[in-house]
């Protein structure tokens, strides 16, 4: 993450339900159009969206380094880093910054890459009362050994995906799918709260309104 960090604030700093999104600097034109779809799904505005700008997104988000050059697989292990930024000092500095009557609500919400750090997240604490992994990059080689050795933190997870993910030329992202299937029955059989959403089209189709529903799920529950 950036030395100095930069984190964009959307809806209600009042509410006790906060959603932290990592995104990196391109993707805040984005962030914008799925502040716009959440508030058509919860115009109240009983929550507020925190954008965290990581620098690298291929090292910021994945939690071990996986380097492949036969699949054109680059990725760091910056997760840990970027965890214990938003939970040792971001989340402390929005509490002191934001007051509320009522305790503050975190939740951890990502697409793509973004996803897989949500998921991965899940399993490292339970400071978040909810994440939601949209599109999530659960593909990564070494997940499913890491998944089935552990045991999830967070008592809620929203999964998603889109019905045409799967159908790509590179061999080991074509196995996303089946990874979230396995991903959501796992969770299940942990007794954690989750939905798994199967949405029309594929990576990059309804990005805002993927989201806006993810996080319209963590509020509501459903």
């Amino acid at each position: 993450m950036a030395s100095e960090r930069k984190n964009y604030l959307f809806g209600n700093p009042k509410s006790s339900n906060w959603i932290i999104e990592p995104m990196d600097a391109q993707n805040l034109r984005e962030t914008e159009k799925i502040i716009r779809a959440l508030q058509k799904l919860n115009p109240e505005e009983n929550w507020c969206v925190v954008g965290v700008v990581v620098d690298d997104w291929q090292w910021d988000l994945t939690p071990w380094h996986v380097y492949d050059a036969k699949h054109n697989l680059d990725f760091g292990n910056g997760g840990k880093r970027t965890l214990n930024t938003i939970a040792k000092e971001l989340i402390p500095e929005l509490k002191q910054a934001y007051r509320t009557k009522k305790p503050k609500c975190f939740y951890l919400a990502g697409y793509s890459l973004a996803g897989l750090f949500a998921m991965w997240s899940a399993y490292q604490t339970d400071i978040f009362e909810g994440v939601a992994a949209v599109s999530p990059s659960l593909w990564y080689p070494g997940w499913e050994d890491y998944a089935g050795k552990h045991r999830v933190k967070t008592p809620r997870v929203y999964l998603s995906l889109g019905d045409k993910e799967a159908k790509t030329k590179n061999p080991v992202m074509a196995t996303v799918e089946k990874a979230v299937t396995a991903q959501y029955e796992r969770l299940r059989a942990q007794g954690i709260q989750t939905t798994f959403d199967m949405n029309k089209g594929n990576h990059f189709k309804n990005v805002d309104m993927r989201v806006a529903k993810c996080i319209n799920w963590l509020l509501n529950g459903r």
